[in-house]
């Protein structure tokens, strides 16, 4: 099962390769490869793949009664590689979370509860609190909290192949927009790390190949896994395939949903809001992008509190109802969306099923570089409707980070709900083992507004060579966990 080099190809760079600054799934795959943080994620399907395991620390965390004070004890013979080449103490951990927080980046606002980071001794680490924060261990177990030695420089001031490792792989080399290659670690010890394997002897990125030829090269077998595209028309599951394809389908933790602006005219009015929720019918997104699962609600199926149960039922003649006890049984809409073939389709769909509600949609198209910056996140551009996508970016207790964005730090549709900021902060305090029902009451809390309409609950076709085995989608790690594949 030891030994080969896999090759990943992606058709745009990683934004980067210092784990403090890595927000894509695509540099978490490399990250995932070269550094260990406190906690991580296992390379397990859900649900358990959305639990936190001991990584560097030796256990789970003692947690005080109060739920302030977290106690993490490090796992003894563990070293960083080349530049540092020594062993790993408390003290790095401390000065790399420092390093997250200080740099604002990433999960920085999830860590805003941290008072203080203690190391009395080598192997000890307090995690001091201000306020009750019980995922905590999830942001934790994030590749952005990977543990660098100490006096590793704030990001952007280093130059990654000058980050020591702590993985199963060192960076060998990377040439941005064209290549990465690792190799294996020599300081890394599979006796001490019960996370990943390390397989493959290497693994080796070609960067710039767009979707149609990395799809070509792992049915050619020239390349063993597309990284950051999915299969170009091929669903897992179908007959159709090239000889030589591979397909793997794999749940992403996004979700697509429509937003109407609250601030702007007629959407000011919930009736209306709730009109156009009652009159989209969500199975018809799945032609736009397939694979996908109807979305009764924003929480994807890999985040704790996700439910099934709709909110805002489909039902064309409530829709209609509601439009006519505002006085508006028909009315013309802006709807702004990127010019994409996806959000073409997305939009058509849309408009004609608001137009059995007496709505005519008017679809504005526009670059998909400015459509976020331009006008989504922008209060005086007034867009009344658009469609969105968010993914969690991290599994199991990630409400804070699906809602919590969705309804209050990237909130499009404007709310400013009180209701709605009552039913998070009392989901963000509940207990783990008891936060499943309070996320689900603060989803629904957000879905009965009206401003945001769940659409789907988004899937990958992975594309895969028929030399690669281990690969298990798990929430994580939907492309795979690199140190789990073999090659045969």
């Amino acid at each position: 099962m030891r030994g080969g080099t896999l090759h990943v190809t992606l058709s745009d760079d990683v934004d980067s390769l210092d784990p403090s600054r890595a927000a894509r799934p695509s540099a978490w795959f490399f990250v995932r490869a070269l550094y260990r943080g406190l906690l991580a994620f296992p390379d397990m399907p859900a649900p358990d793949g959305g639990n936190p395991v001991p990584d560097l620390a030796s256990a789970m965390p003692s947690v005080s009664p109060d739920g302030l004070t977290y106690r993490f004890h490090l796992r003894g013979g563990i070293k960083f590689g080349a530049p540092a080449s020594r062993p790993i103490r408390a003290s790095d951990v401390r000065a790399s979370i420092q390093r997250v927080i200080s740099s604002g980046l990433g999960i920085a606002p999830f860590l805003s509860s941290i008072t203080s980071i203690t190391a009395p001794d080598d192997e000890s680490l307090v995690i001091s609190l201000s306020r009750v924060t019980p995922d905590l261990p999830w942001i934790l177990a994030q590749p952005q909290a990977a543990v660098v030695p100490a006096n590793t420089p704030a990001p952007g001031d280093v130059s990654p192949d000058r980050i020591a490792p702590s993985g199963p792989y060192r960076l060998a080399s990377y040439v941005p927009e064209r290549s990465i290659s690792l190799v294996r670690n020599p300081a890394w010890d599979a006796g001490t790390d019960p996370v990943r394997a390390g397989y493959v002897d290497g693994i080796d990125a070609t960067i710039g190949i767009p979707p149609a030829r990395a799809f070509a090269r792992t049915v050619a077998g020239t390349a063993d896994l597309v990284l950051d595209t999915g299969a170009p028309d091929l669903h897992a599951g179908t007959t159709a395939f090239p000889k030589g394809a591979r397909a793997v389908r794999s749940g992403n933790g996004c979700t697509r949903y429509l937003f109407m602006n609250a601030a702007v005219a007629p959407f000011n009015k919930a009736a209306v809001r709730l009109a156009v929720a009652a009159a989209v019918v969500r199975a018809r997104f799945d032609g736009a992008a397939p694979g996908g699962t109807p979305a009764t609600r924003l929480l994807p199926p890999t985040v704790t509190g996700h439910d099934t149960r709709p909110v805002v039922p489909e039902d064309l003649g409530r829709a209609r109802r509601l439009l006519a006890s505002v006085k508006l049984p028909r009315f013309a809409v802006r709807i702004v969306v990127a010019s994409s073939p996806r959000d073409r389709a997305e939009a058509a769909i849309l408009r004609t099923l608001l137009a059995r509600a007496g709505i005519t949609l008017r679809p504005v198209f526009v670059p998909a570089a400015t459509l976020y910056p331009s006008f989504y996140e922008q209060l005086s551009a007034r867009v009344p409707m658009g469609i969105a996508t968010w993914c969690a970016d991290w599994p199991g207790l990630a409400g804070r980070d699906v809602l919590g964005t969705l309804a209050m730090a990237a909130d499009y549709a404007h709310l400013n709900a009180r209701a709605v900021a009552r039913a998070l902060a009392s989901a963000s305090s509940a207990p783990a083992a008891n936060a499943a029902p309070t996320w689900a009451a603060a989803d629904a809390a957000v879905v009965s507004t009206g401003a945001l309409v769940p659409l789907i609950w988004t899937a990958d076709d992975l594309s895969l060579s028929q030399r690669v085995k281990g690969f298990t989608p798990a929430p994580m790690w939907p492309r795979g966990d690199p140190t789990a594949l073999w090659l045969q």
